[in-house]
């Protein structure tokens, strides 16, 4: 009788195993797109044909703009469309409504209603010109065209996951403003982490001696880092500045309180945390990740094997599965006919962002750009608000009490109760969240202004010559950004792009400003027309890594123009990866696209296993296979090295037990650019007050302390990879995990297979040209990375070599959703022809929309 239980009970296990496997596999299968069929259409004016090829890339072909960008909506709400869905709500300040109860999408949802952003892409959408406004709608109604119709299940696996957790799922239409309110966000995330920076300033700046600050913050090291472009590159006379638009607001006072005199803000300074909060989780959305970054550069004909000029560019970001990134081939073939003139077809390729229009870097028929962000460029500003002790909902300005503007919001949160709260503003910005008793802060940003940004993205890839890019950036306004440019005729260039203003001369823009008083505020801009830019350099080379643009006297001369302080460049990234980049790039007289290729991949940080040598020294009279390996590593972290786990082990220490018990409270260790130099700085002194144990009697020196720490890394590690270190390996603590975050937290094994990649080991660390930085306090497992690399050699105007570190769909089940990976961490590269004969001959897929008749 027991027997037979256990068998009923056995089969009982083996079919629901059965069964859930089945509905994980249905379920997993449903959202996968028919590439392979025609369909008429709402809001064409004319066919638009798909033609995809074996990695999933589509190419569409229309006879205008306008087509062209509803083929994209298409194609993207195809591919996907949930990745549109998150940011979206997350623009939105509706993330919660999405997810629901979630500490982290409530703090982003404050956020982002505080900034208005709905408001912004509201304002801005309204501003735009006709031409523009067209194009723009005629991508959202691709993207409608795809969704209507279709139920939740039917359009991505993570809504049937969602709807098991108890979530009515309503999928709205998408909206041109849900184009500029991602775009918004975006912006925000790149720059908007200097506010949270201000603050940690602020507080390190009152907490440590000033020796030890400018150790930990140590400035950019010019006669050891370059510079994108030397003084003698840079235009000599620059136009005034442009006022902003929002500098003078209404005054909605209330009572002075007496005699213009401050008085001090009401309750404790403590930081806000419900903004740092709202920064975390937007840090947790992989484009935000803190340290984002690129590399880009540009080679003229005379430093090319081939003869043309070379463009390479691989941005930076946090891990997503799949990637923020979508490659296409977008093709305008005019028709000719029924009285039409024939215009010129133009072929463009590369990759956009999901949410987003056109592509941020790519190629035309004529020419080819790259992106670097502007990192550490400071377009922010936090203003210390000092609020009425009488009344907390007025605070001062130039002696007198203004009133907040307050709103209420109401939160709505998926299968729970709603969340309200109040935003507050001031006339000069919003005022970020805040709680009783800690500091208000109100933000000025140049993404807050009338915003010509749309018109610019879509222009740009249109452009065949340097001045005709030159002037399609001229909207530009946010995420700053340099743009670099190659033509077939030769020409290269660098454009710098974005807002900055001109501070008031006595103001230090890295912390939090008096908000009170009106002449420490923002008077005007930088113009345009006076940022950094260069073209065809006598060297043959443009190349940018997120190190600062232009030297400090670039500075000097436009503060003399303005009257204020222009530096936005003070907490630019540090150069290791520049000065690597630059050094590889002239080790020979010309490059091609396989020494481009290798540059990329590399992954040795410059001049790192020198600064080790105090290491290596105060250790000296010590003998053990673990220092052997550490003084016998070049600084390369390669998969199979050991000297870059013993190091990063190393730093670990170090962070943990020379930094953090000197830091504030709410300050934490990071592994970067900056934090790296700051290593090699106290390295390079012995009496540096870092070195000192606070927890002790007397005073400890630097090589009181590495003989420890050296120890301390070494011992660790024979715990956790044996006693022998020949058989430690970087690669194998340093693996990229790319979780899908819905099908990850579902608990359903077989889709977390579907959904999930990894660990994949990968090479590079936080300063290397193929980075791979790792977050400090969570392992070695690399949070920081490529997400992908193309180079074009123009003188191939039909191919491509790129590397896309996922793939082209965001459906778990889809043969293309991480067909990419394996080849991006080994560093291959796709081949790529984006001609319209080539992709026709390698087209595996064709799908055509065709408009309805018109009656």
């Amino acid at each position: 009788m027991m027997k037979r239980v256990v068998l009923s009970v056995g089969l009982v296990v083996i079919l629901a195993l059965v069964f859930g496997a089945l509905w994980s596999w249905r379920t997993a299968r449903m959202p996968l797109p028919d590439y392979d069929r025609s369909s008429v259409v709402e809001g064409l004016a004319n066919p638009v044909e798909i033609l995809r090829d074996a990695r999933g890339v589509a190419h569409i072909f229309a006879a205008d703009r306008d087509d062209l960008m509803f083929g994209q909506g298409y194609v993207h709400a195809q591919d996907r469309w949930f990745t549109m869905e998150l940011y979206r709500h997350v623009a939105r300040g509706e993330l919660s409504r999405l997810i629901g109860r979630n500490e982290d999408a409530i703090a982003s949802d404050r956020l982002m209603h505080s900034l208005g952003t709905v408001a912004l892409a509201e304002r801005d959408l309204a501003s735009l010109d006709a031409r523009t406004r067209r194009s723009l709608d005629a991508f959202a109604a691709g993207v409608n065209a795809y969704i209507a119709g279709r139920s939740p299940r039917a359009l991505a696996v993570e809504y049937s996951l969602l709807n098991i957790a108890g979530h009515d799922i309503d999928v709205r239409p998408w909206s041109a403003v849900d184009s500029l309110a991602v775009a918004k966000l975006m912006g925000f995330a790149m720059s908007g982490k200097d506010a949270t920076r201000e603050i940690e300033r602020a507080a390190l700046k009152r907490h440590l001696p000033l020796m030890m600050y400018a150790q930990w913050q140590p400035p950019y090291d010019h006669a050891r880092h370059p510079t994108v472009l030397t003084l003698d590159e840079l235009p000599v006379e620059h136009p005034g500045a442009a006022k902003p638009d929002n500098e003078a607001g209404q005054n909605n006072a209330g009572a002075s309180p007496g005699e213009g005199e401050a008085r001090p803000a009401s309750g404790i300074r403590r930081p806000p945390h419900a903004l740092m909060e709202g920064m975390d989780a937007l840090n947790r959305l992989g484009f935000a990740a803190d340290g984002a970054g690129s590399n880009s550069w540009v080679l003229s004909g005379e430093r090319t094997v081939s003869g043309a000029p070379l463009l390479a560019v691989d941005p930076h970001n946090g891990i997503e599965m799949p990637n923020l990134w979508h490659e296409i081939g977008l093709h305008i073939r005019p028709l000719t006919g029924q009285g039409n003139e024939a215009g010129e077809g133009v072929s463009i390729y590369g990759f956009a962002a999901a949410p987003f229009f056109m592509v941020l870097d790519g190629r035309n028929d004529h020419a080819a750009w790259g992106t670097t962000n502007v990192t550490g460029g400071d377009a922010l500003d936090l203003f210390e608000l000092t609020l009425n002790p009488d009344n907390p909902d007025q605070y001062l300005w130039d002696g007198q009490w203004r009133d907040l503007v307050k709103s209420s919001v109401r939160i709505e949160v998926a299968a729970s109760e709603p969340v309200s709260f109040e935003t507050r503003r001031t006339h000069f910005g919003p005022v970020l969240p805040y709680a009783d008793g800690e500091t208000a802060y109100a933000v000025r940003w140049g993404g807050f202004e009338p915003s010509d940004l749309v018109r610019a993205a879509l222009d740009m890839p249109f452009s065949r010559t340097f001045a005709q890019f030159q002037e399609a950036l001229r909207g530009w306004d946010f995420p700053p950004t340099h743009f670099t440019f190659a033509a077939r005729t030769g020409e290269i260039g660098i454009q710098q792009a974005g807002r900055f203003p001109v501070r008031a001369p006595d103001a230090d823009g890295s912390v939090p400003q008096d908000g009170s008083r009106s002449d420490a505020h923002w008077a005007v801009y930088i113009p345009y027309d006076a940022m950094p830019y260069a073209s065809d350099p006598d060297d043959g080379i443009i190349a940018t890594s997120n190190n600062p643009v232009v030297p400090a006297a670039f500075f000097d001369r436009l503060d003399a123009r303005t009257g204020g302080l222009t530096d936005y460049l003070r907490d630019a990234a540090r150069g290791y990866r520049a000065v690597r980049v630059e050094a590889l790039l002239k080790t020979r007289p010309r490059h091609d696209v396989e020494s481009t290729q290798s540059i990329q991949t590399d992954v040795t940080v410059p001049g790192l296993r020198a600064a080790l040598q105090p290491v290596l020294d105060a250790t000296a009279a010590r003998s053990s296979a673990c220092r052997s390996a550490l003084e016998a590593w070049d600084g390369a972290f390669t998969q199979d090295s050991t000297g870059a786990l013993i190091f990063a082990r190393f730093w670990t220490e170090t962070l943990d037990r020379v930094y953090a018990p000197h830091l504030p409270d709410g300050t934490r260790p990071r592994v970067g650019m900056t934090e790296l130099l700051s290593l090699e700085t106290i390295l390079a002194d012995p009496n540096s007050g870092w070195w000192d144990d606070p927890t002790t009697q007397g005073r400890e020196g630097r090589d009181d302390r590495l003989p420890g720490l050296l120890d301390a890394a070494c011992a660790a590690l024979a715990v956790e990879h044996g006693d022998a270190p020949t058989a430690w390996r970087w690669g194998d603590v340093h693996g990229a995990q790319f979780r899908n975050e819905v099908v990850d937290g579902s608990g359903i094994h077989l889709l977390q297979r579907f959904g999930n990649r990894g660990p994949i080991p990968v090479p590079g660390g936080a300063a290397t040209v193929n980075v791979a930085r790792w977050r400090h306090g969570q392992g070695f497992a690399p949070v920081h990375i490529a997400g992908y690399r193309m180079i074009v050699d123009l003188t191939q105007p039909d191919l491509v070599f790129v590397a896309n570190s996922t793939g082209q769909s965001s459906h778990p089940a889809s043969p293309h959703y991480a067909d990419g990976m394996e080849g991006w961490a080994q560093g291959r590269y796709e081949a790529v022809r984006v001609d319209e004969a080539s992709v026709r001959a390698r087209a595996v897929h064709a799908l055509t929309l065709r408009p309805q008749i018109q009656p």
